[in-house]
Order: structure tokens, then C-alpha cells, then sequence
């Protein structure tokens, strides 16, 4: 399991050199485009500016982390897609956010994973984005389902 200190890590790092952001999204790019292009590009009409940025940020530090820590294996289209369907199963099944999160919480081994993104895109008055709940959905399942598939 990987433990949040490590998400925290990841955002230190991309925030003191932003070029190391530029290295994930160049792995990203060459190697794990499709997923990248089902669980983002999919949803992508339906994010405001700055939600789909932030998501795209929060997808490369979920990412990074997850290849520094236990390595990236090659997922297939179906892999991809059958895991964002579980994503949103799972938030139309909760019908709100906070009953999404527990279940992912309660089913999910990386634990400290769904912490991070409940941390992130969770109602707060102290975040400095500003998420429409339609926005936070879409984010939680994408960065849900992102979890589930680097962490098999």
C-alpha cells in the first residue's frame, strides 16, 4: 500500500520543478495514451477549464506515484474501460460524493489513495479550486478508476 506521505511527495516535487510534471506527462504520453485518453479525454466536455487542469494534475501525481512506488504494468483498452465502468457504477449507484468515497474506501486496498483524492476534490471551503459538483463526480470517478488500474 502506498502510504500519503508519498502522494505529498510527488506534489513537492512537481511544484518545485515543474519539468519533472513535463517527464510524467512524456511517459504518459508515449506509454499509457490510452488511458489517458479513455478515463480524461471522455469526460473532457464536460469539465470546466480549471477542473479539467486540476484533474489532469491530480491523474499525474496518482500516476507518478504509483509508477515510482509498485512499477506500471500495460493495461488493454478493455482493462481500461471496464474499470472507469466500475468508477461510475459505483458514484450513480451512491448518488453523492461522500457515500462514493466510503465505498471506494471500504473496497479499495490503497486506502491512503482514495484519502488523497478525497482530500483533493472533496467539498471544502479552503480549496483554492472552485469545483462544480458535477465537476467533483466526474473527477472522482476518473481518479477512482485510475486507482483501481495502477494499483492491480
Amino acid at each position: 500500500m502506498i502510504p500519503a506521505e508519498k502522494f505529498d511527495q510527488t506534489i513537492g516535487r512537481f511544484e518545485s520543478a515543474p519539468n519533472e510534471t513535463d517527464k510524467v506527462f512524456d511517459l504518459i504520453e508515449g506509454e499509457h495514451q490510452l488511458m489517458l485518453d479513455i478515463l480524461i479525454g471522455t469526460n473532457s466536455d464536460s469539465l470546466s477549464e480549471e477542473e479539467m487542469d486540476y484533474l489532469v494534475f491530480l491523474y499525474a501525481v496518482i500516476f507518478d506515484t504509483f509508477s515510482r512506488e509498485s512499477g506500471l504494468k500495460s493495461l488493454t483498452q478493455e482493462q481500461i474501460e471496464e474499470a472507469e465502468e466500475k468508477a461510475w457504477e459505483v458514484v450513480n449507484e451512491k448518488k453523492d460524493f461522500a457515500g462514493a468515497v466510503t465505498h471506494f474506501y471500504e473496497t479499495m486496498i490503497e486506502k491512503d489513495a482514495v484519502d488523497f483524492v478525497e482530500l483533493s476534490i472533496g467539498p471544502d471551503d479552503e480549496n483554492e479550486y472552485n469545483l462544480s459538483d458535477a465537476g467533483r463526480t466526474i473527477m472522482l470517478a476518473v481518479l477512482m478508476a485510475e486507482v483501481m488500474l495502477l494499483s492491480e
